[in-house]
């Protein structure tokens, strides 16, 4: 079983795969024959020893690299015939709405030039034609039954490891021809692709065209030869390396500085701030504004009214005894619940209190805080634009009898 697997990988070539209806014909005959053998060893399995196990799983593994590199090279190619433009594009159906001022808008503007009227036409059909796919991943989502993530993630490695054209249609090499090669011959799955092109879309603005290739070289070497985890290790420790001193460019800052929604988690909203020092520091005093444990400190101590009304309550207590009168326990009395012993109230609380006392927030919401009433302070003074630089309005709903019932009566005079 074993030797089978290991021919029928043997038969893909990637490096020289034929074109139009042989390379069809190739892969529906490659996908009958992984069905049979799926088949097979399904009711087969638990009859292989552990060598046998093993080289299975590693011939297998070695062809998922081959079939991650095929699906990036039809990808490629799908993305080179634009099928969101070429495919699903149908004029409005008739009496629609678009279809009727699509007659009128032509009706109207019958006596107009022929060039005004021809553009006016193109324009006016494109806005009112109905697009079934709005980019190639869309395409790519509806044709293979994957995710809008994983077929931009294919369309992202797509262009970086398969050569292009220019304007005037001269090809020219991948961006990483390395990384490329190294995913040609099999030997990196997606993932480990997928890692070393972000790595080095990373460290491409602070390295020399020479590091940079040395960084790549090495990255596809480890990728070919270890485990992911060990080519995660190894890519943070070329960017560790990097000049982080360095302030950012502008095409740095365009690229990654802002702030991009997260994903919405328990009903609370995630945001990622990649910010300057300069900005980093800026928003730090602000939150600490509100974190700050000496204002805390502050708002709790009493004032001088407050501690001489404490004070005269204190005296009237002990002239006048205890407030709610009640048998004394005798001293020594046995605790039948061994309270005296399993007590944790604090000294000066009730008990049998109803709740024990709330604790104040934590620091992560006290930093948040800061930062929100530091941007309402804002706000307010009007030193912070708000959206389109006007005040945040507030919209309240209600009925017209309600609002009739809320208006004084007038009384006519007489």
């Amino acid at each position: 079983m074993t030797a089978d697997l290991l021919a029928q990988v043997e038969q893909v070539n990637p490096c020289a795969a034929p074109a139009g209806a042989d390379a069809v014909g190739d892969v529906a005959a490659l996908l009958a024959a992984a069905r049979g053998l799926a088949e097979s060893m399904s009711g087969e399995w638990r009859l292989l020893n552990l060598a046998e196990a093993a080289e299975a799983a590693s011939l297998v593994e070695d062809l998922s690299r081959i079939t991650g590199y095929l699906q990036l090279l039809l990808a490629g190619a799908i993305e080179r015939h634009r099928p969101a433009e070429t495919l699903g594009t149908t004029p409005a159906p008739p009496g629609t709405a678009a279809s009727e001022l699509r007659a009128t808008d032509t009706d109207s503007h019958s006596g107009a030039s022929a060039a005004v009227g021809a553009a006016g036409t193109a324009s006016q059909g494109r806005s009112r034609e109905f697009r079934e796919f709005r980019s190639t991943a869309d395409f790519l989502r509806a044709r293979l039954r994957i995710s809008r993530g994983e077929a931009k993630r294919r369309l992202g490695l797509a262009a970086a490891i398969l050569p292009g054209s220019s304007i005037t249609g001269h090809p020219l090499p991948p961006p990483f021809p390395l990384l490329a090669d190294t995913c040609a011959r099999g030997l990196l799955s997606i993932s480990g692709a997928e890692l070393i092109v972000q790595s080095l879309e990373q460290a491409e603005p602070r390295l020399e065209a020479d590091a940079l290739e040395s960084m790549e070289e090495q990255l596809a070497a480890v990728g070919a030869r270890q485990d992911h985890d060990f080519l995660f290790r190894t890519a943070q420790h070329w960017l560790a390396l990097l000049d982080q001193e360095t302030p950012p460019d502008e095409k740095e800052l365009t690229r990654f500085q802002g702030i991009f929604p997260g994903r919405r988690r328990n009903g609370l909203n995630h945001l990622h701030i990649y910010c300057t020092g300069e900005q980093h520091e800026a928003l730090t005093t602000a939150m600490n504004s509100g974190a700050n444990p000496r204002a805390e400190a502050a708002r709790m101590i009493p004032s001088n009214e407050d501690a001489a009304d404490c004070s005269r309550g204190n005296l009237a207590t002990s002239d006048t005894g205890p407030a709610a009168p009640g048998p004394a326990e005798p001293q020594g009395a046995p605790d039948p619940q061994g309270a005296s012993e399993n007590n944790s109230n604090p000294a000066g609380t009730v008990l049998g209190s109803a709740s024990a006392p709330v604790s104040g927030p934590t620091r992560p919401q006290q930093l948040l805080n800061g930062l929100l009433g530091a941007v309402r302070a804002g706000l307010a003074s009007g030193g912070v634009p708000a959206a389109g630089g006007l005040r945040p309005q507030v919209m309240v709903n209600i009925s017209h009898e309600a609002l009739l019932a809320g208006l004084p009566t007038r009384v006519e005079p007489l």
